[in-house]
């Protein structure tokens, strides 16, 4: 799923604030990996990597969470982001 994303090793180095922030200079660096991205709009690029970077997440945490609660989290994770 990730082994193709050039950014995807980055994403094990992220570290978050106890309030759940990212830092924004660990966010540019990912965007400048991606290389020549063409016309697309930056902010498209963003929301592409930070929805990469939770799926990441998320695939990280369900080797730690039982089946049922990983399910849910999947599910709220998903409604959450079809709603933005």
């Amino acid at each position: 799923m990730f082994e193709d994303d050039p950014v995807h090793p980055a994403f094990s180095s992220l570290r978050f604030s106890r309030g759940g922030d990212l830092a924004v200079d660990q966010v540019l660096p990912l965007l400048a990996r991606e290389g020549d991205v063409g016309e697309r709009d930056p902010a498209e690029r963003l929301a592409d990597l930070l929805s990469k970077a939770m799926l990441f997440l998320l695939f990280v945490a369900s080797a730690h969470l039982e089946p049922s609660v990983h399910q849910e989290l999947h599910s709220r994770v998903k409604a959450r982001v079809s709603r933005d």
